[in-house]
This record gives C-alpha cells, sequence and structure tokens, in this order.
C-alpha cells in the first residue's frame, strides 16, 4: 500500500522504516490472534496425492513466512516457497511468481494461482498465470 500513500522519493525515504514498523506491529498487536484454515492441510494433502505441485509466491520475509507455514500446518506439504528476498519487486509486480515458476521449473501456462488480495492477482497475471 505504500505507493498509494507515499510518491517514489518518500518510498525511498521512509518505505524501509514503516515496513520494519508494520512487521514489528503484526507481530507483536496480531501474529498471536491467526488462525489457520483447518481445511487448507487436507486440500494441500489431496493435491500432493494428486500429482500436483505446491508453492507458496508470498510477499513476507523469509522469516516471518516460515512462520505463518508452520502456523498454517503446511510447512511440510509445500514443496516451494518464495518470499521478498527472493525478488527485486514486490507484488503486484510478477517477481516473486516468476520466481517460483522457475523454482519449479514449470511454464506460467501449467500453473494456477490462488492468492488472497487483488495484488496477487495482479502479479500473477502479469507472470501469466491463470487465476
Amino acid at each position: 500500500m505504500l505507493p498509494v500513500f507515499l510518491n517514489k522519493d518518500q518510498q525511498e525515504d521512509h518505505g524501509a522504516a514503516l515496513e520494519e514498523w508494520r512487521g514489528n506491529q503484526f507481530k507483536t498487536k496480531y501474529l498471536s490472534m491467526v488462525r489457520p484454515f483447518s481445511a487448507v492441510p487436507d486440500l494441500l494433502r489431496r493435491l500432493g496425492d494428486a500429482g500436483v505441485i505446491v508453492a507458496v509466491a508470498s510477499s513476507a520475509k523469509k522469516s516471518e513466512l516460515d512462520i505463518y507455514l508452520d502456523r498454517a500446518n503446511i510447512q511440510d506439504l509445500v514443496n516451494v516457497s518464495t518470499c521478498s528476498e527472493d525478488a527485486k519487486h514486490s507484488k503486484p509486480a510478477p517477481d516473486i511468481f516468476q520466481v517460483a515458476l522457475k523454482k519449479l521449473g514449470i511454464d506460467a501456462r501449467d500453473a494456477i494461482a490462488v492468492g488472497d488480495t487483488p495484488y496477487d492477482a495482479e502479479a500473477a497475471g502479469k507472470a501469466g498465470i491463470r487465476l
């Protein structure tokens, strides 16, 4: 959301500090309240049993992503994961999805993206992935 509120110069001047503040706020105030969707591990297990390779393409930092995957009880059900450190630009840029495709060794035409924000849809579309 930073580009909505800050111009490019302001993002360069304050973006990193704001992102650090946001991360700390989430971890200290809200993370303990996060509850996983109970059906997600079963869904990913069924996909794995059917031979589907599962990737998580997240804008989270690696340390945060590991916590989220663990909290969702899916860390062992994900074949590949990508995070903000893997990409030059975050969503809605396609970078994170492009890294996931490269790690999977597949073409965008052979992938399907499922996301929880409009940024996921925009980034996947820019990477050529169906939604």
